[in-house]
């Protein structure tokens, strides 16, 4: 092989080798987003305690609204999970049992309807959630309606058992 063949295909070599470096460390400078935990829903979530509230939303429909909402106790002890809102304050309570998950909201779950609901569909409605010897959490749960297709099943007049 004579010296200009070799420089040709030691060139072709090197930049393949580079074109692949480039190609496959784009981690370098861009961050990878399936590291990061985010929100993939229209729900909102939160930590109290031991318990993980996780997409929590209201269904509102007339003067109601169902919460929906998983509940996640990652403790060592079962917990009554007091949940109100409002004024005077209502207050509802949810048993989690060590280890376990509970989905709240819809058809044949517990129920947390709120009655005499007064807030308008697109804002945000302060929920609280608390239990014995633990800092209360107070989440602005975002109130949609049932007009929205994939919430239709979640009207508080659907969901009641």
């Amino acid at each position: 092989m004579n010296s200009v063949n070799f420089r040709r295909h030691s060139t072709a070599i090197a930049g393949a080798l580079a074109i692949a470096a480039v190609l496959t460390s784009c981690d370098l400078w861009v961050p990878q987003s399936t590291k990061t935990n985010g929100e993939t829903s229209d729900g909102v979530s939160g930590q109290v305690g031991s318990v993980y509230v996780a997409n929590a939303v209201l269904i509102a429909d007339d003067d109601q609204a169902n919460l929906v909402a998983s509940f996640v106790n990652e403790g060592e002890q079962d917990i009554h999970l007091q949940i109100s809102h409002g004024q005077p304050q209502a207050t509802s309570t949810v048993n989690l049992t060590v280890g376990g998950v509970v989905q709240i909201g819809a058809e044949n779950t517990q129920t947390v309807i709120f009655d005499g609901f007064t807030a308008e569909p697109g804002s945000l409605y302060p929920v609280y959630f608390t239990y014995q010897g633990h800092t209360g959490l107070r989440l602005d749960v975002p109130v949609l309606t049932d007009q929205q297709p994939m919430y239709r099943d979640y009207a508080p007049g659907e969901v009641q058992n």
